[in-house]
């Protein structure tokens, strides 16, 4: 039996911000209802600012369907990759890689 590659995949990532500018709005919303005391919230800030401003998780998770797509070797074709995260959803369209 043959696996065949999927026609559509749903990646979902919780997502950070993409830039030192974004950390405190991206905390702000989803932290947003939670009792998370001032204090923690800098800490997390803090680290976000060690590493530069962005989440990793970001670059790893729009690298993925081609990732993927490469290891399914499926022949050209048009798949739907929609990538979510807690930031926004957004949907792209990749070449199947041969």
């Amino acid at each position: 039996m043959t696996k065949e590659a999927p026609d559509a995949v749903f990646f979902i990532s919780f997502g950070g911000p993409e830039k030192r500018e974004d950390i405190r709005l991206f905390l702000q919303i989803v932290t947003k209802g939670l009792p998370i005391p001032p204090e923690r919230i800098e800490e997390v800030v803090h680290h976000y600012e060690h590493i530069g401003g962005a989440s990793p998780i970001n670059l790893i998770t729009r690298n993925r369907p081609k990732d993927c797509a490469a290891s399914w070797r499926t022949p050209a074709r048009r798949c739907r990759y929609t990538l979510a995260s807690a930031t926004g959803i957004r949907s792209l369209r990749i070449r199947c890689a041969r």
